[in-house]
């Protein structure tokens, strides 16, 4: 079903040129623990909004989502590049058809089956004008999250900076949690946990070494978790035997958040 979508897309927008099912045009590297060399062209997961493409800095793994573009003997015949493919991808055409077969939420990404499945147009001309580095992408998840970020800027503008730590709180939760079922941790195992916060859920993230793995920042999500107990939990306040008065400038922590996840 997806080739045919993607075709229909090609034979409008792509009038007469002869094709090719990407899987044929790219070397085939195995996800999981095999590692994709430095310099590759990489499609990454939605981390901040939309997937993007970049050149690896360091060897990464062939999992999480990342798809690595290596020319095939073939894909070098036919005249292929990864600049092309870059273009190809980002391409407006096919904006609405990577939308609807998109999953994720915080990590938003094109399945792999289907993405070596999409038809590629052979180029006839050389490639003119820029060419973009994102593809973009939206989630109901995503929409989600912005309904409670949209609270917490209510409640910055309005100076109510202890209901702006207990919403960075929820928003950073929903975040880790969704991550988790993403990365195949079972939802029946989370919801037995009946002290599941937020702390418990940086822990998970820590113990997968997702952290390592996604380039996330785990101290903005404990620092926020330390914040919102200040504000929600009088035990605290009993044995700090003060109160704690939350300001613009401790809420900083979750700008961080909001940067590394494009909320």
């Amino acid at each position: 079903m997806e080739s045919k979508n993607n075709k229909n897309i090609i034979d409008k927008s792509f009038s007469g040129s002869k094709t090719a099912v990407l899987s044929s045009l790219i070397e085939d590297i195995p996800k999981g623990e095999t590692e994709i060399p430095t310099g590759t062209l990489v499609l990454i997961p939605a981390m901040q909004g939309n997937l993007s493409f970049r050149r690896l800095n360091k060897p990464k793994l062939a999992k999480y989502g990342f798809i690595p573009f290596i020319m095939s003997n073939k894909g070098i015949e036919l005249g292929i590049t990864e600049e092309y493919l870059q273009w190809f991808f980002t391409h407006e055409s096919l904006s609405e058809y990577w939308n609807d077969v998109a999953i994720g939420g915080v990590l938003r990404r094109i399945p792999r089956k289907v993405l070596l499945n999409t038809i590629v147009p052979i180029p006839q001309n050389k490639i003119t004008g820029s060419i973009k580095s994102e593809i973009n992408v939206t989630s109901p998840f995503r929409d989600y999250v912005k309904t409670f970020y949209e609270q917490y800027r209510t409640n910055l503008k309005h100076e109510q900076y202890s209901t702006c730590s207990i919403l960075a709180g929820v928003i950073s939760e929903a975040i880790l949690y969704q991550l988790l079922l993403e990365n195949d941790v079972k939802r029946s195992l989370m919801d037995k946990d009946n002290g599941l916060g937020l702390g418990k859920l940086v822990t998970y993230v820590e113990l997968l070494q997702l952290d390592k793995s996604l380039g996330l920042n785990l101290q903005h999500f404990k620092a926020i978790n330390k914040l919102r107990n200040s504000s929600v939990h009088f035990g605290k306040v009993l044995r700090d035997k003060e109160v704690k008065t939350v300001t613009k400038a401790d809420l900083a922590v979750f700008d961080e958040v909001v940067k590394q996840f494009g909320i």
